[in-house]
């Protein structure tokens, strides 16, 4: 009969040696997984292509004016649309699309809405009630826009011939 002897190749393994091995397993695996992680997010982080030789990035100065303003729209009664136009420029130097950004309104008892549309109010456009109005001006050029100001039919009749400032506002984004 042979006896083995323990730490031997044939015998029961070192328990300080098999630590030692799980731990650097363990050390080793999450290394691995995390450089993984890390790898993807250095690729995406670094990410780049080339645009040419013969690019040119240019900033311009965007300017908007209004060249003429709409007419006061007065004699309201609830369900009534009145529209009036209104034509504003570009003074920039850029070509700029045009935004309806914002309306405030001076008496809120008045209980109006607008909507802006592109044109000079010919027929009955709605308008949009913010965002994108569609038109886009060359530096230099003009355009009507159509202000739609509406006493919803569901206003009361307090509203009836109360006056109000509008003030709206029209951007101009860098195409």
């Amino acid at each position: 009969m042979t006896e083995r002897s323990e730490g031997s190749e044939h015998g029961a393994a070192n328990p300080a040696g098999l630590r030692l091995v799980r731990l650097l397993f363990t050390v080793f695996a999450a290394t691995a997984i995390g450089l993984l992680g890390t790898g993807g997010t250095y690729a995406f982080l670094n990410a780049s292509a080339s645009s040419g030789s013969t690019t040119t990035v240019t900033a311009g100065t965007a300017a908007l004016s209004v060249v003429t303003p709409p007419q006061p729209l007065t004699g309201f009664y609830p369900g009534l649309t009145k529209r009036s136009s209104f034509e504003v420029r570009n003074d920039g130097d850029v070509q700029l699309d045009l935004r309806f950004a914002s309306i405030a309104y001076g008496n809120s008892s008045a209980q109006l809405s607008a909507t802006v549309a592109p044109g000079n109010c010919n027929g009955t456009p709605a308008g949009v009630p913010s965002g994108p109005i569609g038109l886009a001006l060359d530096k230099g050029a003009s355009a009507w826009l159509c202000l739609v100001i509406t006493l919803p039919l569901e206003a009361n009749n307090g509203a009836i011939n109360q006056s109000s400032t509008v003030d709206v506002t029209i951007q101009g984004v860098q195409s």
